[in-house]
C-alpha cells in the first residue's frame, strides 16, 4: 500500500481509546444529546488532537527530511498551526472535562516511523499528496461535526479551526501542483 493512501488513514483511524471515547457517554457539560450517528465531542475532540499531535512531528520531519524548500516551508506551517491548534483544543477539552492524547497511537506511530525513514525526494513524493488527502478528509470531519454539534463551546472551536483546515488544504494544494507541473508528481 502506497505511504500516501496510509497517513489519511492514520490521520482518522479510530484507536481503541477513541473507540472507547466514542462510545461512552459524553460529559452531560458537553454535548448533551446528539443527533444519532453523530460523532460525540469526546470522540471528536481526541480523534482532533491526534492529528495534531501527528501533523506536528510530521512537520518537524519534512523540516529535515524534505528536497524542495516549498515542502520545508509547508513542514514548519504544518508545526506551528497545528501546535496553535492543540493549545486552542486543549482549552475547550478542559472546559468540557474532555481528556486528550498526549502522545501518538500506534498506527501514527507507525505513518511517523515510515516518513521518517523517507529522505529528499522520496519524502516529499510520500508527504505533500498525504497531506492534500488527509487535509480533504479533516475538513469534510470537522465541518460535518461543527454542523451538528449542540454545545457552544465544541461547536465554536469546529468552527474557528474549519477555515484554518481549508488553509493547510490550499497551501498543500499548491505545493502538489507545483511539483505536478516540475514533473515531480504525476
Amino acid at each position: 500500500m502506497k505511504l500516501h493512501h496510509i497517513l489519511p488513514a492514520a490521520l482518522l483511524a479510530l484507536t481503541p481509546v477513541l473507540a472507547t471515547a466514542a462510545s461512552a457517554p459524553a460529559p452531560a457539560s458537553c454535548c448533551g444529546q446528539m443527533p444519532s450517528g453523530t460523532m460525540t465531542c469526546p470522540a471528536f475532540a481526541q480523534k482532533v488532537a491526534m492529528v495534531d499531535l501527528l501533523e506536528i512531528q510530521l512537520g518537524k520531519v519534512a523540516q529535515t527530511n524534505a528536497s524542495l524548500p516549498s515542502v520545508k516551508k509547508f513542514g514548519a506551517f504544518m508545526t506551528a498551526s497545528h501546535t496553535e491548534i492543540n493549545a486552542r483544543l486543549a482549552k475547550v477539552a478542559a472546559e468540557c472535562n474532555i481528556p486528550l492524547p498526549t502522545q501518538l497511537d500506534a498506527p501514527s506511530q507507525a505513518t511517523l516511523k515510515k516518513l521518517s525513514a523517507l529522505k529528499g525526494p522520496a519524502f516529499d513524493k510520500a508527504y505533500i499528496p498525504a497531506m492534500v488527502a488527509g487535509h480533504t478528509q479533516v475538513l469534510a470531519m470537522v465541518k460535518s461535526f461543527a454542523a451538528t454539534c449542540p454545545n457552544p463551546k465544541m461547536k465554536a472551536f469546529a468552527e474557528k479551526i474549519t477555515p484554518i483546515i481549508a488553509k493547510h488544504l490550499s497551501a498543500a494544494q499548491k505545493v502538489q501542483a507545483q511539483m505536478q507541473k516540475d514533473g515531480l508528481l504525476p
